[in-house]
């Protein structure tokens, strides 16, 4: 059962590293200005695609990513 748990940390992982190149490849898609923000300001990066159709999709990823990786840690724990 432990190795599910791993697994379940390493897809969280996995979908929250997607979830930010997306992220990133949107708000530089918005404007270069909003791009180059997001690789200095921390947080910039979701706060920049807000406009875009896909932020929702995106941050609903990012979340699950999120959440996978909290119920696994705790699960091992």
């Amino acid at each position: 059962m432990e190795g599910f748990w791993v697994a379940l940390i390493f897809v969280g992982l996995l979908a929250a590293a997607i979830a930010q190149l997306t992220a990133a490849v949107l708000c530089f898609s918005l404007s270069p200005g909003k791009g180059l923000a997001s690789l200095v300001v921390p947080g910039y990066l979701f706060v920049g695609i807000k406009q875009h159709a896909y932020y929702r999709p995106v941050i609903g990823l990012w979340i699950a990513g999120l959440v996978a990786i909290t119920a696994g840690t705790i699960a091992l724990s």
